[in-house]
């Protein structure tokens, strides 16, 4: 390994060790994770901000998105009332880490500082470390439970469970590649952690995004007649089903046709859940932005809309980001992306990067839905790790 790739493979392995101190001090005023992420996101601006200078076109689309994210923030300073200014602060922080991630897959591919096997070895370290410290903390019943109310589901040492299902897609997906070219015993490991988590963390996004992984996977190698190669896996895959019944999401499923013994605080808990719907939400967000002013229209009404107290967001990536950048905002702080496909989108016909795309267009299709993408940090990184993977893919590099 190189220098860069060695530090690189050390910041993976680090990922579940930095989110789950986090989840333990996120009573403070500042979390360790948000602290340590922001130094890395500086680290990472000044070092795409020195890589770029030669190529003035390159770093100027680089600026725009954070004067564009500035002008918003400076806008709403001025015309919003109330403006929660540490929420807004965190809200263009995480805006920010965004962007970044974008231009660091961007310059590690144009560099080519890292080959695909040293990421695919600290994904798959990372992946028993996220499995390992989820088991270990079901079974000393330490766990974070998934939801407040009547559902079932485990998110062990993480934080979110709608940030830890992302992430466990992606993480699995990476397992299967690895696998796939290594034929490993870490890999399998890997695999197996993952895959036992997918149905335990209770939330329709790491288990329905699991299915669809594997059995693309599945009808690839029967396709390509791979499965003598695959069995180990597919019989980790198969034996896996047989505890599926005593899984939280099972429970989850069977329990919304079932009757349900509740008591005042349960009944109270579901109708606050049903009061956070997202639709109610949007229609919120929608009719703040119709009655704004033309500049806010253009360039966003900031974090969360203009609330008057407990601001929340949509937690649908997409419809936050335009209700928060505006038309002009939005198109601005997504304009790097065509950029960055283009480096991806390269025709080949291989189960990796088949599988690669596919949970790429699966990530994205859960920011648009569910949210927790974009504007998650501890996604993010997981996001900008798969695309640089892609690229490596679709560059025959690794």
């Amino acid at each position: 390994m190189t220098k860069t790739e060695k530090i690189f493979f050390s910041l993976i392995v680090l990922l579940p060790i930095i989110d789950i101190i986090t989840s333990f001090t996120t009573s403070l005023p500042l979390s360790f994770g948000a602290l340590l992420r922001t130094g890395f996101m500086f680290f990472l601006f000044i070092f795409i901000v020195n890589y770029l200078r030669p190529t003035v076109n390159t770093l100027f689309l680089f600026s725009l998105p954070f004067l564009s994210i500035t002008l918003t923030f400076l806008i709403n300073f001025v015309l919003k009332q109330p403006f929660y200014i540490t929420e807004e602060i965190q809200f263009v922080v995480k805006t920010a880490y965004f962007v970044v991630m974008i231009f660091s897959a961007f310059v590690f591919l144009e560099k080519r500082l890292v080959k695909k096997d040293v990421i695919l070895q600290g994904t798959a370290i990372a992946s028993i470390i996220v499995g390992a410290s989820y088991w270990i903390a079901i079974l000393t019943k330490t766990d974070i439970t998934s939801y407040t109310y009547v559902k079932a589901g485990y998110s062990g040492w993480f934080y979110s469970a709608n940030e830890l299902s992302v992430i466990v897609i992606i993480l699995l997906t990476l397992a299967i590649i690895h696998f796939h070219a290594s034929r490993s015993a870490l890999s399998l490991v890997a695999f197996s952690f993952i895959l036992t988590m997918t149905p335990m963390i209770g939330t329709k996004t790491a288990f329905y995004g699991a299915i669809i992984i594997i059995l693309s996977y599945i009808v690839l190698i029967i396709f390509m007649k791979q499965i003598k190669q695959n069995l180990p896996l597919l019989a980790i895959t198969v034996f896996s089903i047989f505890f599926l019944p005593l899984t939280p999401y099972m429970t989850n499923m069977t329990s919304v046709d079932s009757p349900v013994e509740k008591t005042k605080n349960t009944e109270q808990e579901m109708k606050q859940q049903l009061m956070s719907s997202r639709d109610i939400y949007l229609g919120e967000k929608k009719a703040d932005y119709l009655q704004a002013p033309l500049i806010r229209k253009l360039f966003g009404l900031g974090y969360a809309g203009d609330y008057k107290k407990n601001p929340k967001m949509i937690e649908m990536d997409f419809f936050d980001l335009f209700f928060s950048y505006g038309v002009v905002g939005t198109f601005i702080i997504l304009l790097p992306l065509p950029v960055l496909l283009n480096k991806l989108l390269i025709y080949r016909c291989t189960i990796s990067y088949f599988l690669l795309l596919l949970t790429l267009a699966l990530i994205g299709g859960i920011a648009f839905v569910a949210g927790h993408v974009m504007f998650a940090p501890a996604v993010m990184t997981y996001v900008a790790i798969l695309v640089i993977i892609i690229g490596l893919e679709a560059r025959k590099t690794a």
